[in-house]
């Protein structure tokens, strides 16, 4: 049996996910963050952050240069999918990830 939701907690959630359109310019960064996440595996006890070997061969074996700059965003983005892959929705009401920016 399902219980009926709230309508200011969906409201919580609606306002949670709602975010701008990602740029197109840099939908290059995310189709290698989820490659990349596709081949991290587990270490028995949930899910794994990258660690720089395995960002290190994966850009070596294809051959991709990227600045410094789009190697944090691909870190932010592993943190955030790593943080809510952890949470309860409860959580990430509470505490929304912040991703760092250099200005």
């Amino acid at each position: 049996m399902k219980r009926a939701r709230k309508p200011e907690r969906r409201a919580r959630y609606e306002a949670l996910l709602e975010c701008p359109p990602r740029p197109p310019e840099l939908d290059y960064l995310w189709r290698l963050f989820f490659r990349l996440r596709r081949r991290k595996g587990s270490a028995g006890m949930g899910l794994s952050p990258w660690e720089w070997p395995d960002l290190m061969a994966f850009l070596s074996l294809n051959r991709i240069d990227l600045a410094p700059w789009e190697i944090g965003v691909l870190e932010d983005l592993d943190d955030a999918f790593l943080s809510a892959r952890h949470a309860t929705p409860e959580d990430e009401l509470e505490q929304t990830p912040q991703l760092e920016t250099d200005g």
